[in-house]
């Protein structure tokens, strides 16, 4: 399933024989003579289209004239070992030709017995349906107590540490019926293993439901060096250099909101935000990126980042997902109005039964040696003061227990 719109940028312009490769979204491509002449004799050249975020390419021909002898062939992948999609020749206009593989690559041949003007082509990328990798759903009763935030969708599930607990206080706001979520008040959960796309230019989706409570420079979600910050008014995208690419934190606070954030590896300008489904427009807020950094890796924070232990997040996050590609506008919608099928019925466990730690029966001789003995275990009390051993007898609902203690302003320590 591919998205319905394609990439536009990044765009290039190439030409057989000089240029040998783009990595570019979208561009247009030429033979040897370029837009207005004709292409060599005895030509053998290549190019190769691999754009570095990946998709399925469509290669559109607006000229096409060359001898019957002089072919163009083009595979679906990164050489002439890939699948043969088309050989054209001759001077009718092909149809597009499409490489599903992430690569395309063309070679062009001619006979030295002349030339005409050959072809112009251009290209365009259509990104892939983003993949769900994880979902947690904080709904599961007992997973702030066994530690363990349960993946739904894979095997990735998350470790609790800190101060976190399961929230099951009725939703508010445009927030759905999700169950529970998770109460975030300085702990964390970590992710590990997750199959996130590491390679430059590649797209991860993160979508989560937050209630900041308004504290100052906390990260509901973070990488090792690309997170989501809330500090000194701005919410965006961070890197470690003091920056904000993003949008003003105001009217965020103290409420629900649905946040969908697209990280791009290496460019956060590419990146998108979403607050309860609608793209926002990001500015340069705070310092400037550091892309080296910007990159997803197999380690999820939630709660903070995962560089150290700092930027802890106060407030609730749940339903968080991880994709793998770049959302849609109809998956973030889905997310946003996401209900939960059933909510489990919780019932607490019950309380711990009391274990009898020391007694002290008033009965042996402590008003002689000033020692009161416990009769469960050796937890002994040393008398100070005025304390009398009388008698107990039974009275009211009391039975007779022997002796008491006449206390007189003394003690037992």
């Amino acid at each position: 399933m591919l998205a319905l719109s394609t990439l536009s940028i990044n765009a290039s312009a190439d030409t057989m024989c000089a240029n040998t490769s783009s990595t570019a979204n979208s561009g247009t491509l030429y033979d040897s003579g370029g837009p207005g002449g004709n292409y060599g004799n005895s030509e053998n050249c290549s190019f190769l289209i691999q754009p570095s975020g990946g998709g399925t390419i469509t290669l559109s021909f607006s000229q096409f004239d060359t001898q019957n002898a002089d072919q163009l062939r083009i595979y679906n992948g990164a050489n002439a070992s890939a699948p043969l999609l088309a050989t054209l020749n001759g001077s009718s206009l092909p149809s597009d030709v499409v490489a599903n593989s992430g690569a395309m690559y063309l070679v062009f041949t001619s006979n030295p017995g002349g030339n005409r003007a050959g072809f112009t082509a251009a290209w365009s990328v259509a990104s892939p349906a983003a993949t769900l990798l994880a979902h947690y759903k904080f709904d599961v009763c007992d997973w702030a107590t066994t530690g363990v935030a349960g993946d739904s969708v894979g095997s990735y599930d998350g470790a609790v540490s800190g101060a976190v607990s399961r929230d099951s206080t009725a939703t508010s706001g445009i927030k759905p019926d999700t169950c529970s979520s998770a109460l975030m008040a300085g702990g964390a959960i970590d992710i590990n293993g997750l199959p996130v796309n590491t390679t430059s230019g590649a797209k991860t989706s993160v979508s989560f439901w937050m209630y900041w409570s308004g504290a100052n420079s906390v990260m509901p979600i973070g990488w090792g060096g690309h997170d989501l910050w809330l500090v000194s008014g701005s919410f965006g995208f961070n890197t470690g250099n003091s920056d904000v690419y993003g949008i003003a934190s105001a009217g965020l606070a103290d409420g629900w909101h649905h946040v969908t954030a697209v990280f791009t590896n290496n460019n956060v300008t590419a990146n998108k935000l979403y607050i309860d489904g609608v793209s926002q427009t990001l500015t340069q807020r705070q310092s400037s990126p550091n892309n080296s950094v910007a990159v997803v890796d197999p380690h999820l924070r939630i709660g903070g980042w995962w560089r150290d232990n700092g930027y802890r997040f106060s407030g609730n996050i749940d339903e968080v997902k991880v994709y793998s590609g770049e959302v849609t506008q109809a998956q973030v919608n889905a997310d946003l109005t996401y209900v939960s099928a059933t909510c489990p019925t919780c019932v607490p466990p019950p309380p711990v039964p009391a274990v009898l730690v020391a007694e002290y029966d008033f009965d042996g001789d402590w008003h002689l040696s000033g020692t009161l003995l416990d009769a469960v275990g050796a937890a002994n009390g040393t008398q100070t003061g005025a304390v009398t051993r009388v008698d107990a007898p039974a009275s009211g609902g009391k039975p007779n227990t022997c002796y008491a203690g006449e206390f007189n302003g003394g003690a037992f320590d």
